[in-house]
């Protein structure tokens, strides 16, 4: 804070970390300056600067670079034909903060023993998880820098010390909070699993359900979205269905900040829901569909989407007041994934 160098009264913390000038006050006797409790910064995270001791140094899967927090651990999954052989190549490829590489693969037969990978989740280094249509979770095995199926071998894949959910449903979406607090979804199926067991979690669905995705800042506040715009809650028993809501997509910030997004966007604070948000395409205001939605803060949420004439992208921001239309560029046609590192 600012103190007058002469005054007797210290003026409040202006929230920056420096300290207010020491000096001589009205009855002669001398006045520490530090006006009061200074914020600090953000930093740590992507995008923010980087953090000097004895604050905490840039989260996992970013680095210091060039002052700033910058990701350089990010993995992306899919796969691709192979126009030699006709057959599908299941692909990963990983991005160290400053290029792209392609590889490990995770599977290279299209007559069923393709994997088909669908999401990919992790926390740290050499802790990665992704699901497929197979029903397969397969583990990154750092130290070979391969990818390998949980559990015995599978369709080409070393085993790996990590538990397969046994499934032949596919699973479609991946969350989680630690190394042994993870949530698998799919087609009728719903697991929680630690790197010892998969454990079915379906008391409080309907009989089927479809493609969807995970959202949640715990094990007891989890969300699954359905493909049939069905959004349902798990506080750590049993799911719940909101009946009069669509979300095609989810992002959860904490239990009482969530967001739900179809053809408008709706938010629930932990006991209701908010009147809906409109939600345009940038096709002369004709309403988009929602297929993607992620976030760093309360004020820092983004959807992804397309519709309209010939089914645009589009992105929404939210800004903690309101929802914005941001463009994509040119000729962007559908997505289906969106991560926000930072605002």
């Amino acid at each position: 804070g600012s103190d007058d160098t002469n005054g007797g009264d210290a003026a409040p913390g202006d929230g920056t970390l420096s300290d207010g000038k020491v000096g001589t006050g009205n009855d002669g006797s001398v006045v520490d300056g530090d006006g009061g409790v200074d914020a600090a910064p953000a930093c740590g995270h992507a995008s923010d600067p980087c953090c000097a001791l004895p604050l905490v140094a840039c989260t996992a899967g970013t680095a210091c670079v060039s002052g700033s927090c910058a990701v350089n651990d990010l993995w992306v999954v899919g796969h691709h034909l192979n126009l030699s052989t006709f057959d599908y190549v299941d692909d990963s490829m990983h991005y160290d903060g400053t290029t792209w590489s392609v590889g490990p693969t995770l599977g290279t037969d299209s007559s069923g023993n393709s994997t088909y990978p669908t999401a990919v989740w992790g926390l740290s280094p050499g802790n990665y998880r992704v699901v497929t249509t197979q029903g397969k979770l397969i583990a990154y095995d750092s130290s070979s820098n391969t990818w390998r199926s949980c559990g015995v071998a599978v369709d080409g894949l070393g085993g790996y010390p990590c538990n397969d959910p046994g499934t032949a449903q596919a699973l479609w979406a991946i969350t989680g909070f630690a190394v042994d607090d993870y949530w698998l979804a799919g087609t009728n199926v719903i697991f929680f699993c630690t790197d010892a067991a998969c454990t079915s979690k379906t008391s409080g669905m309907p009989a089927s359900w479809g493609q969807g995705n995970l959202t949640g800042s715990s094990s007891s506040d989890l969300w699954y979205s359905a493909s049939d715009d069905r959004p349902f809650h798990n506080d750590g028993g049993t799911w719940f269905r909101y009946p009069a809501q669509q979300a095609r997509a989810m992002y959860a910030i904490s239990p009482t900040d969530a967001w739900g997004g179809d053809t408008q966007m709706e938010h629930f604070d932990g006991t209701s829901w908010s009147a809906p948000y409109a939600i345009f395409s940038g096709d002369g205001g004709v309403a988009g569909n929602v297929y993607a939605m992620s976030g760093s803060a309360t004020d820092d949420v983004w959807a992804l989407g397309y519709g309209g004439s010939g089914s645009l992208a589009f992105s929404q921001h939210w800004d903690g007041t309101s929802w914005k239309f941001h463009a994509l560029p040119a000729g962007a046609g559908q997505v289906s994934g969106i991560w926000a590192a930072g605002k």
